[in-house]
Formats: C-alpha cells, sequence, structure tokens
C-alpha cells in the first residue's frame, strides 16, 4: 500500500510540474522568438517579410523595398480597433507602417520552424508563409 502512494505522488508531483511549466510559457514570447526570419508567402512567391529582434519588418514585393515597418506581437484587445477574443493562447500581430502609421493586424494561427499562419482581423482568410 505505501508502495502504491509513493507512485501516486511521485506521478501526481510530475504531472503536476509538467502543468505548472507549460502553464507559465507565454505564447506571446514564444511567437516573437519564432517570427525572427525570412518568410515568403505561399500564395505570392514574389512577397517577402523579414522579421528582426529589433522589431522591424521589412516587406519586399519582387525583390524591391515595399516600406519598412514596426510589428509587435501581443495578446490584447483591441487590434486595429476591432475586438478580439484573449485567452492564454492567442497572440496578435500588428505591422505598422512607420511613415503613414497605417496598422495591418492578424491573429497568428501559429508559427513554426517552417511555416507560419495567420489571418487578418477583421477580413477573415489565412496567409500562410514558408521560412526561406
Amino acid at each position: 500500500m505505501k508502495k502504491n502512494l509513493i507512485k501516486f505522488t511521485t506521478l501526481f508531483v510530475l504531472i503536476l510540474s509538467w502543468f505548472i511549466t507549460t502553464s507559465l510559457v507565454n505564447p506571446v514570447d514564444n511567437e516573437e522568438s519564432k517570427i525572427i526570419g525570412t518568410w515568403i508567402s505561399e500564395n505570392d512567391i514574389e512577397w517577402k517579410l523579414i522579421f528582426t529582434g529589433d522589431k522591424k519588418c521589412t516587406q519586399f514585393y519582387s525583390n524591391q523595398l515595399i516600406e519598412s515597418d514596426n510589428y509587435l506581437i501581443s495578446n490584447t484587445s483591441p487590434q486595429c480597433g476591432i475586438e478580439v477574443t484573449i485567452d492564454s493562447l492567442t497572440s496578435y500581430l500588428s505591422i505598422e507602417n512607420s511613415i503613414t502609421l497605417e496598422k495591418s493586424c492578424y491573429e497568428i494561427y501559429g508559427i513554426s520552424d517552417s511555416i507560419m499562419s495567420i489571418s487578418p482581423i477583421g477580413v477573415g482568410g489565412v496567409i500562410i508563409f514558408n521560412r526561406q
């Protein structure tokens, strides 16, 4: 009986530790590190985004510089003036033109080592980028 109690307690502590550890990982922090790099649109291979660690996003089309923007990943509402769902798993990308201050906002569906999936807020649809 005592052995079973020790096994149960050990298993309980391991599960509790895993839960606490995974709950403490902020999805925004995770997305901020994963987004850094060069991304090519799967739908239009002429469209390229380059995200840097200093919160800059440079956009190119046909290898021509379109604009250089600032970006922010957050988990707040509203996004671009639209109320959005906030929970422990949501994260949003806003890209702001540094000259016109015009913003584009996206819900981040996921960023992996090779694919980024985002959805424009208020428009719908999904845009998929492949890491270059």
